[in-house]
């Protein structure tokens, strides 16, 4: 072949060469583009779980341990599992919890099965599944259909039931719960608390219990807070399997925190009766200085505000033993604008006990009304004797106890011929039903409620000739039925109070039936 003949050749081949490498780079380059073209964006949203332990139903809600996470199943519309035994992991916020955004496409689900476990990764709460024999304790139960949005944050709050230590996971139409059950490792403690303050006992308290766990080198392993409600033992269920466990309570400034071993926890619930702890705890009682009575009035100058018109002011000494030496009676002069003192009263006592209270106007060396006391054996009154020397009436009230029934009669008789009789129920030291008779009909009958605070004016030593500072505790509602005798103006409906942080009274709402007035009684201590 000639010279001229070969780079003809190549070139011929070269341009072959190009021609094929262009059409394989535009078939590459339109196949590429057809692919971009069939290619869809699948648009998603965002998706969070949490319940709240307000809404827990059908338990105690205190089961043992902390929320930690959620374990949930999600299938979409076509059936398909999507969420397939998912753990998210719990954050608190205030009283309830929620987990971490999920993301999943824009579309129709439905949540299948819903379990909250604690930090032991044990289950605590399950929502159950429509049909099953728990499914009637929440308002809707699985399966749960939601809908997920484009570019949209959706949270769901599936309602949820306790998971007792008995339950079996059919009860909540599960297969299995897939952890361990909480309380299948509980241990029952039976506690009770009883408070001393000054010389009274209260054996019916509210408040709350800590119990922590440790190991044997007082490593702190887990922690619970219980309400008690007194005045009955109250029975709690503890996470077992630690070394010792401290209970503690801290209730109107009285502590007390008691380290008992795990051995023995279990043996104390080993009977059929188990061992009850006390918690308890002492501390004096404050002294009331003074309290000062109002009537809440209408403010004439601008409507629907009130205030506070002084009646009288009520104030206390004391002696070093701190039992009163003398009350002070006060009332308020409106030109003055101030309270003036009018009336004392004097304390005396034999030995521990007052055996004389007389009382004397102001500026007068005799006295205008003398009390005195006789006791039992037991130191319970059995009479006071009241001479009223400015009434020129001579009266005593002989006081009988019936400890096996609780029940109290005082009889009451005056030299003007004058007769009348009183007696009350009373539970854990509250009058909490009363009747009044006179010649032998009926005048009145009541029943009382308190709250389980501190009533101050019970913690004066001393019983008072009407046993108006009888109750330890603040009466909060009263019930009386007057059917002869005498009718009060005012009948008490309800009372409202305020309490410091160690419980005692500071303020004293009173409202009446059929009637706008309002007394208001505030307490100061010393």
């Amino acid at each position: 072949m000639c010279l001229m003949e070969y780079k003809t050749s190549q070139v011929k081949n070269f341009m072959k060469k190009i021609i094929q490498y262009v059409v394989i780079t535009s078939i590459a380059f339109f196949a590429l583009a057809c692919d971009k073209e069939d290619v869809t964006v699948k648009q998603s949203g965002r998706v969070s779980f949490s319940f709240t332990s307000k809404e827990i139903t059908g338990g105690r809600a205190n089961a043992t341990g902390t929320p930690s996470s959620i374990f949930l199943n999600v299938i979409n519309a076509a059936g398909e599992v999507v969420l397939a035994n998912k753990k998210l992991a719990l954050l608190s916020f205030g009283s309830g919890y929620v987990t971490e955004n999920v993301s999943l496409e824009v579309g129709n689900y439905k949540i299948t099965s819903f379990i909250v476990l604690n930090e032991s990764n044990q289950a605590m709460y399950a929502t159950p599944v429509a049909g099953s024999p728990k499914a009637d304790l929440v308002a809707t139960p699985l399966p749960i259909s939601f809908v997920v949005r484009e570019n949209a944050a959706t949270e769901l709050r599936p309602e949820v039931v306790e998971i007792e230590s008995n339950d079996s996971p059919e009860k909540f139409g599960y297969a299995s719960f897939g952890f361990d059950v909480v309380g299948s490792d509980k241990l029952k403690v039976s506690v009770k608390v009883e408070l001393q303050v000054g010389n009274i006992l209260y054996l019916d308290v509210d408040t709350k219990v800590r119990v922590s766990g440790f190991t044997s080198d007082n490593q702190l392993q887990w922690t619970q807070e219980y309400a008690y409600v007194g005045p009955s033992a109250n029975e709690l269920e503890i996470k077992k399997g630690y070394h010792h466990y401290e209970f503690a309570i801290n209730h109107w400034g009285i502590t007390d925190k008691q380290t008992i071993s795990g051995e023995h926890l279990i043996e104390g619930s080993a009977g059929e009766v188990p061992t009850t702890y006390v918690l308890g705890g002492a501390r004096q009682a404050k002294k009331v200085s003074h309290f000062i009575n109002y009537i809440e009035r209408a403010d004439p100058t601008e409507w629907g505000k009130t205030y506070l018109d002084p009646q009288s002011k009520i104030e206390y000494e004391y002696r070093v033993d701190g039992k009163p030496s003398k009350m002070k009676i006060y009332g308020f002069v409106d030109s003055l604008n101030t309270f003036v003192e009018q009336r004392y009263f004097l304390f005396t006592y034999t030995g521990e006990r007052l055996s004389k209270l007389a009382g004397y106007h102001l500026g007068h060396i005799t006295p205008y009304i003398e009390d005195f006391y006789t006791y039992q054996n037991d130191g319970n009154v059995s009479k006071i004797q009241e001479v009223n020397y400015a009434a020129g009436v001579t009266s005593e009230v002989n006081i009988t106890y019936n400890y096996t029934d609780r029940l109290i009669r005082a009889a009451y008789t005056f030299s003007n011929g004058g007769s009348f009789e009183y007696e009350f129920n009373y539970i854990y030291k509250n009058i909490t039903k009363d009747k009044t008779t006179r010649f032998g009909g009926l005048c009145n009958t009541g029943t009382y409620t308190y709250d389980k605070n501190i009533n101050p004016l019970a913690h004066l030593g001393y019983l008072d000739y009407n046993f108006r500072n009888y109750s330890i505790n603040n009466k909060i509602a009263e019930n009386v039925n007057y059917v002869g005798c005498a009718f009060p103006t005012y009948i008490p409906e309800a009372i409202e109070y305020k309490y410091d942080s160690e419980g005692f009274a500071t303020e004293q709402k009173t409202r009446y039936k059929s009637s706008t007035l309002v007394n208001l009684t505030r307490y100061y201590y010393q």
